[in-house]
């Protein structure tokens, strides 16, 4: 009944669409961070991102759709070189929602994606690879790029657990 209950509030409190958050500011108190994006990449907080993936979840399941998490490793990544620009902007055209994309340790990066199957994941994080390869190659550097993906499959799981998923697939893509 409690889960049946969560999903029809996820009915009343979500759009087909992800939301853009409007809220500019949060508590600073403690280790907490400032504001709902980094200043640095443009990209949420790596500490919303489990609140963040559990309502994606609930919402997805009410709509019946299939839902994925990649994410991205750049070994050796300085995240406040300006030259970086240009792999932010490859995240952005892939991923489309900047809310949807969240920073992941010192160098990496962790994306929440809509109606994507595990082909479909794989298919994605192939032409992600690849361009940010080309992107990396460009702008002189040769940094090692792993991609770890978890879909929820239809099932109904935590995102806490789809989280590790993920993260296991990344350490076993490097």
């Amino acid at each position: 009944i409690l889960e049946a209950d969560l999903l029809v509030a996820a009915e009343g409190n979500f759009t087909t669409e992800p939301e853009v958050a409007t809220k500019e500011t949060v508590s600073t108190a403690g280790s907490e961070p400032a504001g709902l994006f980094s200043p640095i990449t443009g990209f949420g907080w790596e500490a919303y991102l489990e609140e963040r993936l559990d309502s994606e979840l609930i919402r997805s399941a009410s709509f019946e759709e299939d839902i994925g998490l990649m994410i991205i490793r750049i070994q050796g990544l300085n995240k406040a070189d300006e030259r970086n620009k240009a792999i932010y902007d490859i995240l952005m055209e892939f991923y489309k929602f900047r809310d949807l994309i969240f920073e992941y340790g010192t160098d990496g990066f962790s994306c929440i994606v809509h109606s994507i199957n595990v082909d479909g994941a794989l298919d994605m994080a192939e032409q992600v690879y690849v361009a940010l390869t080309k992107a990396l190659k460009e702008l002189g550097m040769n940094n090692e790029i792993g991609i770890g993906i978890s879909t929820r499959s239809f099932r109904l799981i935590p995102g806490k657990r789809i989280f590790e998923e993920a993260e296991q697939a990344l350490i076993r893509a490097f």
